[in-house]
């Protein structure tokens, strides 16, 4: 026989609810993503310092594959000198390091507000009506985010087909001229060959017919 349930507030977050929550999430959890996922939250925290000052910071956390950016604040003095989106790309450049793939986050529906943030890559994706104090916000999300440059000089150089120039490189091929690797274009002949190759490809019979 189960005990009668009754709901009542309470003063604040305890011990026992927070185990509550970690314990039942987990269940809740396997229905919808499936057992074994990674849930941990890791904070990110960006500051801005003038000497030993604390002049801005940028807030959030990462988990799950995506960054959330809670706080953005710039000290007024240095508002519009440029702090806070410098705060913002260092923000989204430790959530990748972290494992986040975007960044979301929600502002007041302003013109300032917008021009800022897509300015900064974000692109916005919800319009939240009377959200705080009856004030409109926007939800706006960035993806790709931009990695460090440490990142970025660590990644592996970019595989090349056998006997082809890796991309942006120009080689010489018989009959062609110069040949320039150019991202998903395959071979396509540079500027001083390119008339004599677009020439025999016309007068080629076989062109546009399916080869077996």
């Amino acid at each position: 026989m189960v005990a009668e349930v009754v709901c009542r507030p309470v003063e604040r977050e305890t011990d026992e609810v927070r185990g509550f929550l970690a314990r039942e999430w987990k269940v809740a959890d396997r229905s919808i993503f499936g057992a074994g996922l990674n849930w941990t939250s890791r904070p990110i925290v960006v500051e801005a310092r003038s000497g030993q000052e604390l002049v801005g910071v940028a807030v959030g956390e990462a988990v799950a594959g995506m960054a959330r950016l809670s706080d953005v604040l710039v000290a007024e003095p240095l508002q519009g000198a440029g702090v806070g989106g410098r705060l913002v790309e260092l923000f989204c450049e430790r959530a990748a390091a972290a494992g986040a793939g975007r960044c979301f986050l929600r502002c007041p529906d302003t013109d300032r507000h917008r021009r800022f943030y897509e300015r900064h890559g974000f692109v916005r994706i919800a319009r939240i009506p009377r959200y705080y104090h009856g004030r409109d916000f926007l939800e706006y999300m960035r993806e790709p985010l931009p990695r460090s440059p440490e990142a970025r000089e660590a990644e592996p150089p970019e595989p090349r087909a056998h006997g082809l120039p890796a991309v942006g490189e120009v080689a010489r091929q018989p009959g062609l001229g110069e040949v320039a690797r150019q991202p998903g274009l395959g071979e396509v002949p540079a500027a001083r060959g390119l008339a004599g190759w677009l020439r025999r490809r016309r007068n080629d019979p076989g062109r546009g017919r399916e080869r077996r």
